[in-house]
C-alpha cells in the first residue's frame, strides 16, 4: 500500500470531529415524554390487576350438613391439653392448663363453631399442630431444666423449678 493511500484515508473527511460531544457511561436519560409514559403504564398496570379470587359459598342448607373431614372431638381435646400443658410450663403458671373435663368441652365448642361457620381444618393440619405440641411438651421441660442448671452452674441463684411430666395419655 503507497503513502498516498494511506495518508488519503486520514484526510480532512474522515478525521474524528471534535465537535461531538463525550459519550456518558450508562443509559442515556428518558426525556419527558418517555417518563410519563412509563408512569401512565404503571398505573394502568395497577388498575389492570385480576381481582383475588373468591371461595365459593355453600347453600344455605350446606352448613347443616356440613361435616370436617378427619377432625373429632378427641382430636381438638388433645390439641387443647397439649397447647395449654405447653403454655403453662413456658409461663411457670400451672393455673393455665386444662383438665380433661374443660378440654372436652371447649374441644364440643369448638367443634361446633367449625361446622356452623363451614371452616374446614385438613387431618394434615391437626396433625402437623398436634406434632408441634407434643414435641414442644416433650422438650420444653428439658430446656427449662438446662437453662437453670446453667444458671446455678454461673453462680447465680437458684430457682426451685417443679416441672410435672405430661400424661400419657395427653
Amino acid at each position: 500500500m503507497s503513502d498516498d493511500a494511506v495518508n488519503a484515508d486520514v484526510s480532512a473527511d474522515n478525521a474524528p470531529s471534535a465537535a461531538l460531544p463525550k459519550r456518558k457511561r450508562g443509559r442515556p436519560p428518558l426525556t419527558d415524554a418517555e417518563k410519563k409514559a412509563r408512569a401512565d403504564a404503571r398505573r394502568e398496570k395497577t388498575v389492570r390487576e385480576a381481582p383475588t379470587p373468591q371461595r365459593k359459598p355453600l347453600p344455605r342448607d350446606a352448613a347443616k350438613n356440613y361435616a370436617l373431614p378427619d377432625v373429632s372431638a378427641e382430636k381438638i381435646k388433645g390439641l387443647l391439653l397439649a397447647t395449654h400443658k405447653i403454655v403453662s410450663i413456658a409461663a411457670r403458671v400451672p393455673e393455665i392448663a386444662l383438665d380433661d373435663d374443660e378440654a372436652g368441652a371447649m374441644a364440643e365448642a369448638i367443634l361446633a363453631v367449625l361446622r356452623e361457620y363451614n371452616i374446614p381444618i385438613s387431618g394434615k393440619a391437626a396433625a402437623l399442630i398436634g406434632l408441634a405440641g407434643t414435641s414442644a411438651m416433650v422438650y420444653l421441660p428439658r430446656l427449662v431444666l438446662i437453662k437453670e442448671r446453667r444458671g446455678r452452674e454461673r453462680g447465680g441463684k437458684a430457682r426451685v423449678v417443679n416441672i410435672a411430666q405430661p400424661d400419657a395419655s395427653a
